[in-house]
Parts: structure tokens; sequence; C-alpha cells
């Protein structure tokens, strides 16, 4: 499977990064999993809700 491929810019979690972007003619989109380095990804099924915030260095072991 082959895709032609773009470089773009966006703004993520208050900082403007470069992304590569698969350009097709679907109506998804797909966020890389790239983009969640040093971030925190929590979803509330109950509250039907996605937070991304960046990741808090802590101290702690869990």
């Amino acid at each position: 499977m082959s895709a032609d491929v773009a470089l773009g810019e966006i703004e993520w979690l208050g900082t403007r990064i470069s992304v590569e972007v698969i350009i097709s003619e679907s109506n998804d989109a797909l966020i890389g999993t790239e983009m969640f380095e040093g971030a925190m990804l929590v979803v509330d099924y109950a509250r039907c809700r996605v937070t991304i915030s960046r990741e808090e260095r802590s101290d702690q072991i869990e």
C-alpha cells in the first residue's frame, strides 16, 4: 500500500510542530501515536470525554 505524504505544521498542546500528513480522499482523520510522546491521554467513556495534556513530571514510581 502506498500513499502521498505532505509536510504540514499544526499547533499541538500550545506548541507549533511539523508533521507528516497522509493525503487521502477519506473522511476519517487519524492522529499518529508519535504526537502523544510526552503527553497524557485520558479517555473517560462514562462522560464521553477525551483529554490530552502534557505529561507532568513526577518522581513517584508506579
